[in-house]
């Protein structure tokens, strides 16, 4: 291959990249053309619950039990409060 992008036969060098990019588009074209007509329904609303409830809830709840759980195996006692 010369610094000019051809191999010592003449061929272009980036026939390859170019085969594999219209192997790539055709693949894309035939998955679009398999999806024509199918919607989302209400994907999207599930997705957006789950972050913003069920993420964050789920989260507190664990760490809630981690911490407690882990007071009562080392043997230490929850502190409430400023005057305790």
């Amino acid at each position: 291959m010369s610094a000019f992008g051809t191999d010592t036969d003449g061929k272009n060098a980036m026939s390859g990249l170019d085969d594999l990019m219209a192997q790539s588009q055709d693949r894309w074209a035939s998955a679009a053309r398999s999806a024509q007509g199918l919607a989302d329904r209400g994907l999207g609303e599930a997705v957006k619950a789950y972050y913003m409830l069920y993420l964050p809830v789920g989260l507190v709840v664990l760490i809630s039990i981690g911490s407690l759980s882990a007071m009562f195996v080392l043997g230490m006692t929850p502190q409430i409060g400023l005057l305790t």
